[in-house]
């Protein structure tokens, strides 16, 4: 919530689904869940249209059977600036990713100092 507020980020889809003891997965209204006082109505049915049913199946392929899964998009609001100056430019994005907490942290461990 703070991110949003500061304007870092804008949260695009927000939406919860729980697995079953016998695996049935199913969409949970955001009302149902219990939460902190941060996630209030302004993020109820919060959807772009971004997510569709292969997202939400690669999620409880990844969760217990008896477990409830949030799913968040968001936009980096601070990188709009950049993505602009590059269509400006038609400049043409040819790779993208993240780098893990614990791979960076890794990788700084083994670097040499120069």
């Amino acid at each position: 919530m703070d991110l949003v507020e500061r304007g870092i980020v804008r949260v695009l889809d927000i939406l919860f689904i729980g697995k079953d003891a016998d695996g049935t997965v199913s969409n949970v209204d955001v009302a149902d869940v219990e939460h902190s006082e941060a996630l209030d109505e302004r993020w109820w049915g919060l959807t772009s249209g971004l997510l569709d049913q292969s997202d939400i199946d690669q999620v409880a392929a990844e969760i217990e059977p008896g477990s409830l899964a949030g799913i968040l998009v968001y936009e980096n609001v601070w990188a709009v600036p950049m993505w602009t100056a590059l269509d400006r430019s038609n400049a043409r994005l040819v790779g993208a990713g993240r780098i893990g907490a614990d791979d960076l942290i890794a990788a700084l461990e083994d670097s040499d100092p120069a």
